[in-house]
């Protein structure tokens, strides 16, 4: 006898033919019925009873049902993720991923920083007789970049940044020199470096390699020469006689003039542009000399 059942043919061999036929007649009324046991052998089906012993324990101690066919799938999907050719089992890799994540807070964005900010504000009032460990200043614009980069992300959570939100922060302020965005980075690098520690993001992220992170290069700082020689050039197109400097300045800022001129052009000129007639003499004997 060897009928059909699931796909598969099953070969079965009996002494005589009448056990057979009664046999073939009991086989025909299951798979009328719908029945697929026809199709397990007696390995299969005590594999089947097993699952569903071990499908019961689970329930009984977790109190969430499953199929045996949602253990498999999922078993199967998850087990695809891990490296091809890893010895990892499937629940060291559930493990190790838990040890990993299992100790990270979920902390608001503002609150993080907020916790951060006041850290250091007792490291910045000094002792009698002695400095504080950090500027007041620094403290105070610290704290007003962090507020403005939580400001930036209403909502979130310190462990739901991405490295597309450094980025996109860090972008919004391309009119800034690269100086000034490069004080940005370093203050989102010492804060997130905070939040590791305290737990608020997991020790295996990535997020201080976004691209928004890296140090942006300065132009070189301008020598001496350059430093007289521009300030020389003030004083000459401006006059000795009261430096009426506002021609000079309307040829420079509004013609222009300092476009394609390196950072320390521009500052200076507003520093000239700032100070007193006096100071500005003192400034350029004392850079004659």
């Amino acid at each position: 006898m060897s009928p059909y059942a699931g796909g598969k043919r099953i070969i079965k061999s009996f002494p005589s033919y009448l056990e057979a036929l009664k046999h073939a007649k009991g086989k025909v009324r299951e798979l009328a019925k719908g029945n697929a046991n026809a199709a397990l052998s007696a390995k299969a089906a005590a594999s089947a009873l097993a699952i569903r012993d071990a499908l019961d324990a689970y329930r009984r101690d977790t109190g969430r049902s499953l199929t045996a066919v949602q253990a498999v799938t999922s078993y199967l999907d998850a087990a695809k993720l891990l490296p091809e050719g890893s010895s990892l089992s499937l629940s060291d890799a559930v493990k190790a991923y838990l040890r990993s994540v299992a100790a990270v807070e979920r902390k608001p964005l503002g609150e993080a920083v907020s916790e951060f900010a006041e850290a250091r504000k007792g490291k910045a009032v000094a002792l009698p007789g002695k400095r504080s460990a950090l500027n007041p200043v620094y403290v105070q614009d610290t704290e007003r970049m962090l507020r403005e980069f939580a400001g930036t992300f209403p909502g979130h959570h310190v462990c739901d940044l991405t490295k597309a939100h450094v980025d996109a922060y860090v972008n919004a302020h391309g009119k800034l020199s690269p100086k000034s965005r490069n004080h940005h980075r370093a203050t989102l690098r010492m804060f997130l470096g905070w939040c590791q520690r305290k737990d608020y993001l997991s020790g295996e992220t990535r997020l201080l390699e976004a691209d928004g992170l890296r140090r942006e290069p300065l132009a070189p700082p301008a020598n001496a020469g350059e430093v007289l020689a521009f300030a020389s050039g003030i004083l000459l197109k401006s006059g000795r006689n009261g430096f009426p400097l506002d021609d000079w300045a309307a040829e420079y800022f509004d013609g222009g003039t300092w476009r394609g001129k390196p950072d320390w052009h521009q500052g200076a000129a507003r520093w000239f542009l700032g100070r007193s007639g006096k100071a500005r003499r003192t400034a350029a004997r004392r850079m004659s000399l």
